[in-house]
């Protein structure tokens, strides 16, 4: 878990060399400081990096090119659009692998499985919606509050103990989500185009 929390920054590489994004200082710096915030929750041992270790590196590196992809697609295609095929094209390649361990879930379980799939393809459309409106690196950043708000619910849902450290890192994670937020905001009041000010209208005596 704590090495799949390293896709925001392939995310951010793969933006900078794929979709030739000028990530600067200060947005490095809030990943960086982001996955700093996942590591304190999750406090990994040290453990040495191994096939299974390098499985997960793998994954978390197409997850960081299909942030890539998925952004470039939103300047030719609509949200919905990429969602819906995105649905469409995952259902039977997740069913060949599911055949070999399948089992058919309980009358009880199906309410939750639809639940997962609502929040599940709200949550790929919100996604998909803020790779339309922004930079790829700066959207990554803000993955890593999936982890707190994570614990958060397991928290007031399941009764699970949530320790010192989650509080810690969870503050570590927003602090980082909250200061490229600012950042961003007040680099686009900087560009708003000149267009946008008010015009003036000469006067007689410059006739």
């Amino acid at each position: 878990t704590a090495l799949s929390f390293t896709s925001p920054l392939f995310s951010t590489v793969f933006a900078v060399f794929l979709l030739n994004e000028i990530v600067r200082a200060r947005r490095w710096t809030a990943t960086i400081v982001g996955f700093l915030g996942a590591m304190i929750v999750l406090r990994p041992g040290a453990t040495p990096i191994g096939f299974a270790e390098g499985v997960v590196l793998f994954s978390a590196a197409l997850s960081g090119i299909n942030a890539c992809l998925v952004k470039q697609l939103t300047r030719t295609e609509s949200a919905n659009a990429i969602v819906t095929y995105t649905m469409i094209f995952m259902v039977p390649l997740s069913l060949l692998p599911a055949l070999f361990v399948w089992t058919t879930p309980s009358w009880h379980a199906l309410p939750l499985l639809g639940l997962i799939g609502l929040f599940g393809t709200l949550g790929h459309l919100f996604m998909t919606r803020a790779f339309a409106a922004t930079d790829t690196s700066m959207v990554a950043t803000f993955d890593f509050a999936r982890l707190p708000f994570t614990a958060t619910l397991a928290w007031l849902v399941h009764g699970e103990a949530v320790d010192v450290w989650t509080w810690v890192g969870g503050a570590v994670i927003a602090a980082s989500s909250v200061y490229i937020a600012r950042r961003e905001a007040a680099l686009a009041r900087v560009k708003q185009p000149a267009a946008s000010a008010p015009l003036k209208l000469p006067h007689a005596a410059d006739d």
